[in-house]
């Protein structure tokens, strides 16, 4: 199938980085449904998402807070020290 340049260059590619697989999943399903975003990645922890953004450039991560291994909280400063132009939505479940 050929893609027309605008097309990819207006495409938002997204990371998900959740230790929940349904959630992410559900997450990845759901943005599907719109033609201009893409999931290009997923990871279980912070230190599996570091790895990834060796290789890959989302425009977005969607970080959870609570992972195990490393955290969101911790994972966050690392992704701005290096990747300062990803934005990133922090994610949980939690009311505080």
């Amino acid at each position: 199938m050929k893609t027309d340049r605008n097309e990819t260059a207006n495409m938002i590619n997204i990371a998900i980085a959740d230790d929940h697989v349904l959630y992410r999943a559900g997450v990845k399903t759901a943005l599907s449904q719109k033609k201009d975003i893409k999931v290009i990645a997923e990871a279980d922890n912070g230190m599996q998402l570091l790895n990834m953004l060796k290789h890959i450039q989302p425009d977005v991560i969607l970080l959870d807070i609570e992972m195990p291994i490393m955290n969101g909280i911790a994972t966050l400063p690392e992704i701005k020290q290096l990747y300062p132009q990803i934005k990133v939505i922090m994610l949980t479940m939690h009311d505080d």
